[in-house]
């Protein structure tokens, strides 16, 4: 393939036209015809939308409505245009009930309809709808005949939300209530719509503008990666790129990246992104004060404008814990949006003492993130996170880039994988979820990216005193970056020992030298952050800083490593079950990592979990047929294949011991699948070796099918949040 900036003459472009490869070329168009049909098709279809919510998650039952009772919920918002009202609600006989809905407004009843229950969780009653959004609505349900005892569903009560009133006391939960518009013909209709809806619980930075950037985002993501593979798949290549410096396709791969992840912080409503609300906490203490948050036991208090904000966007507050956790908590109304615009202009103090179960983690994400914070020092606190998730969408492109790196050192020859593999690295879901939020994960990635690439090059081309000073100030950077990282250290010093004795040609002087400057490079952050932990900021030794709640009692040692075992394996002859039968490694790391958004609440259909699992698969074996017919050549890399494990070993082990810890009672919540992330740069050359192992006749159309699963992916994901969040 000709360079980037050649003319090709008349000559050279016949050359190319012959080195099309056909069928990569036909998987191309049809690919992206396919895509393009899908996506109209969807858009196509009838909806009968959301027009707004409460914001209640339905976690279980919160009142039980009797024959001759009646329940009411105050406080409740009425959309303009809501044609139905939906209610989560069970009988408790096998028959279906009715049940009497009744809304009023400051004492006149305005509606009174009813909704039948069957089966299913969901009923709904119709409405007449009416021109304008209407605040203060109380709606009060009776059962209606035949009369039956009906279980009502809902959850903790969300800011700005009414709670039921049995008996006429406040019970502090509320019900799931739901709105919904006419059927309208399709989803086309229906994009003004929910442009209007993401346009609103911004800042004064927000406005429909972002509707239109979110596009333009979204567009330009496709058109770099049809770039990639046109320049990179489909023709084929005449000339290797050096590897000596970084490729003009891995540049554009890492901006697919970074666009993406910017698409996902304008699609993400703030603080919906897992622990937002307390990494903002901590990185705001940190440009306010300067010094990282100390631990208050008791005294737990976030910033008055930062509460101020969790509020008016519906989140939840700081002191209800997992239970802020709403289902479709987001701005959705005019008379909302008034309420944050008021709250985010009353000046209200940006200092707090605390910032949660973020508290402990080493300060330098926060650090970093201090300062889009400062530059924004006089915008309103959601346009400073806007910026913050901005810097968090620039990291994914660094995991990206040094994915890609890492794959061309491991798997020299073919470039085409390479790019194969950085694309799928790029346009993963949960790398764009969470780089599109505040959260020491986005930098947590690209640092151990860099040092996958970095053990790649030592071993390749040999340890020298600079790459060992790299490879030591990689490490140092990421102790006090993430707690997580710290899972990486073992195997990462295993790596480093093997990379010296392989380069220094046995245990010499100089691999001694080469592996003590990596420690010593490694060690000296560290350090330096206990020595300010300890005499500076009045904050405990980092190791002794845990996430942990409380212990779980799993027993003695063996049922303690048991119930490690079983989070990632099988269960062996003679373990007890430690969770029923399931397999978490599953259930939460690769479900989680195929797609689990918001606050773990927003998930696909079964099927797409089914289809991920068979698509896995097939990757897996046809990277196991490139290893087999490259066994050799894998023999000869068994020191380095040892490192990597070691790394990917250590970071399981510490997941492990922190559920072991108790971070979340029964299941192991401290399992999510945005914890594999570290090991993009793994998944990467698992790709390259996928493709790679469809042979040289499919391989590169094999490669564009891949990549283009991976578009249609991040696609549906975003549609789901889109749907959920705004209608």
């Amino acid at each position: 393939m000709p360079q980037l900036d050649e003319s090709p003459t008349r000559a050279t472009a016949r050359r190319i036209a012959r080195s099309w490869d056909r069928r990569a070329l036909a998987c191309l168009l049809v690919g992206f015809a396919a895509l393009a049909i899908v996506l109209a098709v969807v858009l196509s279809r009838p909806a009968q939308p959301h027009a707004g919510t409460n914001g209640v998650w339905p976690r279980a039952a919160v009142a039980q409505l009797e024959p001759g009772r009646r329940i009411c919920q105050d406080r409740e918002l009425l959309p303009a245009g809501a044609a139905a009202i939906e209610l989560a609600a069970q009988p408790l006989q096998r028959v279906s009930q009715r049940i009497s809905v009744t809304l009023s407004r400051r004492g006149q009843t305005i509606e009174s309809t009813s909704a039948v229950l069957g089966g299913r969780l969901i009923a709904n009653a119709p409405l007449t709808p009416r021109a304008r959004d209407l605040d203060d609505v109380t709606v009060c349900l009776t059962p209606g005949a035949p009369a039956g005892r009906i279980a009502l569903v809902g959850g903790p009560t969300p800011p700005d939300a009414g709670s039921l009133r049995p008996g006429g006391a406040l019970s502090g939960a509320s019900l799931s209530l739901s709105y919904r518009l006419a059927p309208v013909g399709s989803r086309w209709e229906r994009l003004s719509a929910i442009a209007d809806h993401l346009a609103l619980g911004r800042g004064d930075w927000g406005g429909v503008w972002l509707v239109w950037l979110l596009g333009a985002l979204l567009l330009g993501s496709v058109v770099l990666v049809a770039f990639v593979l046109l320049r990179a798949v489909i023709a084929v290549a005449e000339r290797e790129p050096s590897t000596r410096r970084v490729p003009r396709l891995a540049w554009t791969i890492a901006a697919v990246a970074v666009v993406n992840a910017a698409a996902w912080s304008l699609i993400t409503p703030p603080f919906q992104v897992p622990d937002e609300q307390t990494h903002i906490a901590y990185a705001q203490y940190v440009a306010e004060t300067g010094r990282p948050p100390v631990p208050h036991r008791g005294h737990e208090r976030l910033a008055p404008e930062l509460l101020a904000a969790m509020g008016a966007t519906r989140f939840g507050n700081f002191t209800a814990g997992v239970d802020a956790r709403t289902l479709r908590a987001t701005v959705w109304s005019p008379l909302q949006q008034q309420r944050l615009e008021r709250d985010l202009h009353a000046g209200l103090a940006r200092r707090g003492n605390e910032a949660g179960p973020a508290t402990p983690e080493p300060p330098l994400y926060y650090a970093l993130e201090a300062i889009p914070y400062r530059v924004a020092s006089s915008a309103t606190l959601l346009d400073r996170i806007a910026l913050m998730r901005l810097l968090s969408a620039a990291l994914a492109g660094a995991t990206a880039l040094f994915s890609v790196l890492f794959v061309r050192e491991c798997l020299p020859g073919r470039a085409w994988a390479w790019w194969i593999a950085g694309l799928a690295v790029a346009l993963t879901p949960i790398l764009g979820f969470v780089s599109g939020g505040v959260n020491p994960d986005a930098l947590l990635f690209p640092l151990c990216a860099a040092l996958f690439y970095s053990f790649a090059v030592a071993f390749r081309r040999g340890l020298t005193t600079r790459r060992a000073m790299w490879i030591g100030g990689l490490i140092g950077v990421g102790v006090i970056a993430k707690i997580n990282f710290y899972g990486l250290v073992p195997g990462a010093l295993l790596a480093l020992a093997l990379a010296a004795r392989a380069s220094a040609g046995g245990v010499n002087r100089r691999s001694i030298r080469l592996f003590a400057i990596a420690v010593g490079l490694a060690l000296a952050p560290y350090l330096l952050l206990t020595a300010l932990d300890m005499l500076v900021w009045d904050r405990a030794w980092v190791l002794a800083r845990t996430p942990a709640e409380r212990p779980e009692d799993h027993g003695d040692l063996a049922g303690q490593l048991s119930y490690m075992w079983q989070l990632f394996l099988p269960r062996l002859p003679g373990q007890s079950s430690a969770f029923d039968g399931s397999l978490p490694v599953y259930d939460l790391l690769f479900k989680g990592f195929v797609g689990r958004f918001g606050w773990l609440t927003i998930e696909f259909p079964p099927w797409v979990y089914t289809v991920a699992t068979a698509l896995a698969g097939a990757v897996l074996l046809l990277a196991a047929r490139a290893g087999v017919r490259h066994r050799a050549a894998l023999r000869r890399r068994r020191p380095e294949l040892l490192g990597y494990a070691a790394m990917a070993g250590g970071l399981m082990v510490l997941l492990a011991l922190v559920a072991l810890r108790g971070f979340a009672p029964g299941l192991p919540g401290a399992l999510q699948g945005r914890y594999l992330l570290p090991l993009l740069a793994l998944l990467g050359a698992v790709v390259a070796l996928a493709v790679r192992g469809a042979g040289e006749r499919w391989g590169r159309a094999v490669g564009v099918a891949l990549v283009l699963t991976c578009v249609a992916w991040n696609m549906y994901s975003q549609l789901l949040m889109i749907s959920w969040f705004y209608g």
